[in-house]
C-alpha cells in the first residue's frame, strides 16, 4: 500500500503536462533568395590601397531557385597590360545600379545604386556580395532575423543578420 501511495504521489508530482514543458515552434523556413542591405559592407577590391566601408547589399539565391534574366555578372578588373587591378567586381547588365531578375514568373527589380563607390577604380564599383550557383539551401530564422546559407558540402560558412542596422529588403 505504501508503494502504491508513493507511486501516485510520484505520478502527480512528475507528471508530464504539456503546459509544464512547452515545445518551441520553429520559425525557420527555407527560402530561395534573399536581399539584405547593410550600412557597413567592405569593398571587395582585390588590389586597392585603401578599403572603404559603406552601404552595400547581400544577394544570395539557391541553385534550385530557378531565377532567370538575372542582370548581374562578375568581371575581373585588369589594367591595359593584363594585370589584376581591381579583383572581382559585379556589374549590372543593361540597368546600372539596378538588380533585376524573374522568379516564379514574377519580375523583381531593386535599386541598389546607393552602394556605388566611385573612388575604387576608373569605372567605379558596387558594394555587392553574391555567389553564383553555389548554394543548396538558405534557412531564414524569422524570430532571430538571420539567414544561414548551406553549400554543396553542408554549412557554407555564412550567417547573415537581417536585423538593425541591416535591412531585409526582400526574400522568397
Amino acid at each position: 500500500m505504501k508503494n502504491l501511495i508513493l507511486l501516485f504521489i510520484s505520478l502527480f508530482i512528475f507528471s508530464c503536462d504539456s503546459d509544464d514543458n512547452p515545445v518551441s515552434v520553429s520559425n525557420e523556413v527555407d527560402v530561395d533568395w534573399i536581399l539584405v542591405k547593410s550600412p557597413n559592407v567592405e569593398d571587395s577590391c582585390y588590389d586597392c590601397e585603401t578599403s572603404y566601408n559603406g552601404i552595400g547589399y547581400y544577394f544570395y539565391y539557391t541553385q534550385s531557385s530557378n531565377l532567370s534574366n538575372l542582370n548581374i555578372d562578375e568581371v575581373i578588373v585588369m589594367d591595359e597590360w593584363g594585370n589584376l587591378t581591381g579583383g572581382y567586381q559585379f556589374v549590372f547588365l543593361n540597368q546600372p545600379g539596378t538588380l533585376s531578375f524573374n522568379y516564379n514568373n514574377q519580375y523583381f527589380s531593386f535599386d541598389v545604386s546607393d552602394s556605388f563607390v566611385s573612388e575604387i577604380s576608373e569605372v567605379g564599383m558596387y558594394r555587392f556580395e553574391t555567389e553564383f550557383d553555389e548554394l543548396q539551401r538558405i534557412i531564414y530564422n524569422q524570430d532571430m532575423n538571420y539567414f544561414t546559407l548551406f553549400g554543396e558540402s553542408g554549412f557554407h560558412g555564412i550567417t547573415l543578420n537581417s536585423s538593425s542596422p541591416n535591412e531585409l529588403i526582400d526574400f522568397r
